[in-house]
Formats: structure tokens, C-alpha cells, sequence
């Protein structure tokens, strides 16, 4: 096993009535308002705005949100599960939650009380949306390799830089950006030196370029920014300067939705491949919300 947990009984998720509740409600809702329009949104790679508006409604953005900051309250498992039900019919549709839990999480851990009632409330009623932009044409995974650049002049900073394959960058009202504000003391020591700051969309020297053509996740749209002397109050940036990259992955754990997407393929599958009643029996427990960890003795 692996620290913390010494054996597979030290892991479980246990879900209790109200998770279900919540789970067939979001189900029903996906079921009702989005899946009769999936291939159309699919083929045009474009989610309706009275779909978000009608997740708004149901208070689906705000999950996971405390409520001080106008949010549904809830705990993380409903927010898996609403991730869960989502990609059952539309995984890009999720990207949007996702996004703004990636914008949020940094600014619930490391923002001030000021930034957290501005940013928030509007984010949890589905009035804003969010992104967290971190890659660069040059980077990805390698954060501390990043060159978008802070430098302080005066009282503000000025950044300068650009960001690739930023999902939702394109309907987002707010980013989190990640800047190097000073260079590392040296190789050992590269995730030094870098900072988030708040930046919002229709601001002088941010723009939002092209996007990109994905193959999948369609609804949902990447695309590159370009930061050319944009200028910010100190106070727009947080997470103790030069300590960002210890940050980007805090947000970065993720709702898991590729067991759903399989298992919405699944029945599909089935219907076009010719497999024995026995091997379709043991893919199907494999694919089981409740299957059990692997064992080579299933199998034999």
C-alpha cells in the first residue's frame, strides 16, 4: 500500500442517503436537460447557456461552497458525484465545474477575507465562471519551468507573458495566473520564485486568443491568453510570494470522471462487440462502482 494507508481497509468512501438523494436529483436533471441535446452539443462543440443557467438554478456551482461565501454547502464525495453523473452523458459539461473549483480552491486556502467575497458569491450562484492558468506553450507538468513574468514597479506589478490550453479561459470572468516574480536560487530550487495573482477577463493588456480544436471533452473550450504589460495592485496576487508552485497542485485533485465515461461506454460497447457471456461479466464487474480491487484470481 501506499503512505498514509497501511492496508486497502484504511481507504473507503462511505456514502450516506443524502448522497444518493443528491446523486439521483443530478441524475434526473442530466437525464431531463442535457442529455437530448449531447450529440447536438457534441457535433457543435458548444454548451447552450440556458443549460448552465438551469444549473445555476439548481444550485449545482455552488457545491461544495460555503455557504458564508453564498455557496450550497457540502462536502467533496457530492462533488464527485456530481462530476460523476455529469460525464455520464456529457464529460466537457464537467469542465466547467472543474474550472471553477481550480479558480476557487487557492483563493478559499491562501485569498484574503476581501478577495474571497468578491470572487466567490458570484462564482457559487453561477453568475461568473472561473479558470486556472498555469500552462504555457513551453510547460505544462514542469510548473517551475514557466516564463510568464511579475516584476514590481512601484506599487503594481507588470506581467508579461503567455498561457496555452487554458479550458474555459474563453467564458471566464476571473483566472488565477501563475507569474515568476524572481528567478530560483538555483536548480535544486526552482519551484522558488513564482506567484498566483487574480486577473479578470476585459482588463487593459490581457487578452484571450485563439482556441484550440480538441478531440474530445467538445462543450467545453481551451484556449491560449496573452498577457502583454498588464499591471495589477499588490494585492492581486497571494500563496506567500515566490511559493506558487507549491500551490497549482492543491486544486489539482481532481473529480475523477474517467470511471464514469467508461461506464456510460460500457452498455454501448456491448452492442457492437461479440463477446462470451463470461468476459462480458468480468468487464462489467471491473466497470462496478462497488468492484472490488483487482485480483489476478478473478480472472482465472
Amino acid at each position: 500500500m501506499v503512505f498514509p494507508f497501511d492496508t486497502i481497509q484504511d481507504y473507503s468512501v462511505v456514502l450516506t442517503p443524502e448522497h444518493e438523494m443528491f446523486r439521483k436529483a443530478v441524475r434526473e436533471f442530466v437525464e431531463r436537460e442535457v442529455a437530448p441535446r449531447a450529440m447536438e452539443i457534441e457535433e457543435t462543440d458548444e454548451v447552450p447557456r440556458d443549460i448552465l443557467r438551469k444549473m445555476a438554478e439548481q444550485g449545482f456551482f455552488g457545491i461544495g461552497i460555503p455557504e458564508k461565501y453564498g455557496g450550497q454547502g457540502g462536502d467533496h464525495r457530492m462533488g464527485v458525484i456530481m462530476s460523476e453523473e455529469i460525464c455520464r452523458v456529457l464529460p466537457g459539461l464537467s469542465v466547467y465545474i472543474g474550472t471553477n473549483e481550480l479558480f476557487l480552491t487557492p483563493i478559499m486556502l491562501f485569498g484574503s477575507e476581501e478577495q474571497k467575497q468578491k470572487y466567490i458569491p458570484p462564482i457559487a450562484r453561477g453568475e461568473k465562471f472561473g479558470a486556472f492558468a498555469v500552462t504555457e506553450p513551453c510547460c505544462g507538468s514542469d510548473v517551475a519551468g514557466i516564463q510568464t513574468k511579475a516584476e514590481k514597479v512601484g506599487n503594481k506589478w507588470v506581467i508579461n507573458g503567455r498561457k496555452a490550453f487554458i479550458s474555459s479561459a474563453d467564458v471566464a470572468d476571473y483566472f488565477v495566473v501563475l507569474a515568476r516574480t524572481y528567478p530560483p536560487p538555483d536548480k535544486r530550487l526552482r519551484y522558488l520564485g513564482l506567484t498566483f495573482f487574480i486577473v479578470e477577463k476585459d482588463t487593459p493588456g490581457f487578452k484571450v486568443e485563439q482556441c484550440y480544436h480538441k478531440m474530445g471533452l467538445h462543450g467545453d473550450h481551451a484556449c491560449e491568453l496573452v498577457l502583454k504589460t498588464w499591471r495589477c495592485w499588490t494585492r492581486r496576487g497571494w500563496a506567500r510570494r515566490g511559493w506558487g508552485s507549491s500551490t497549482p497542485w492543491r486544486p489539482s485533485t481532481g473529480r475523477g470522471s474517467g470511471l464514469r465515461r467508461m461506464q456510460s461506454a460500457w452498455p454501448k460497447a456491448l452492442s457492437r462487440w461479440r463477446l462470451n457471456t463470461s468476459t462480458r461479466g468480468r468487464l462489467s464487474a471491473c466497470l462496478s462502482p462497488t468492484s472490488k480491487p483487482y485480483s489476478s484470481a478473478s480472472w482465472r
